[in-house]
């Protein structure tokens, strides 16, 4: 007791208690910044993985062109009819299947175009991919072969960037 008698006298202040810390984060926290993290990281790889695959897939195609292009052979019905499974199989590596598979004459030619960015398939030397195969004798100049390889190398290009920018 105090000497003078009053007991509020030996009463001391409130405390106030100290504030609340920010670090170390609540569980759910650290649970939530993993997450984050690894869907990052996932993000990253299938970015990565589409790019790999629009190099691989333009790479073949174009590997497949150049040996089109410089096969020097008598038989352009045939020689027609390798260009014409060339270009669909560059359609269906950046289409849907079930887009781009169904698709023939007009249509394919049309679609193509789309694709294309032009209408050098359904108002040009294009059209001889969806009539030439077909017909019983064909004939084609060096500067229509040239004109359908620079084509198609085009239609490689054109979804080569598409692909690059999604």
């Amino acid at each position: 007791m105090n000497p003078n008698g009053d007991p509020l006298s030996e009463l001391r202040d409130i405390v106030e208690p100290a504030g609340v810390s920010g670090w170390p984060p609540a569980p759910g926290w650290w649970l939530l910044g993993v997450l984050v993290l690894l869907l990052l990281a996932w993000l990253f790889w299938v970015i990565r993985r589409q790019r790999a695959r629009a190099r691989h897939w333009s790479r073949t195609a174009r590997a497949s062109l150049e040996a089109l292009a410089h096969e020097h052979n008598d038989d352009d019905r045939r020689w027609l009819g390798e260009l014409a499974v060339l270009v669909r199989r560059i359609a269906l590596a950046s289409a849907p299947r079930s887009t781009v598979a169904p698709l023939t004459g007009e249509a394919w030619l049309s679609r193509l175009d789309a694709l294309a960015g032009s209408d050098a398939f359904s108002r040009g030397v294009g059209r001889r991919l969806i009539e030439g195969p077909w017909q019983r004798e064909v004939s084609l100049s060096a500067a229509d072969r040239a004109a359908l390889i620079d084509l198609t190398d085009s239609l490689i290009r054109a979804l080569h960037e598409r692909e690059g920018r999604t």
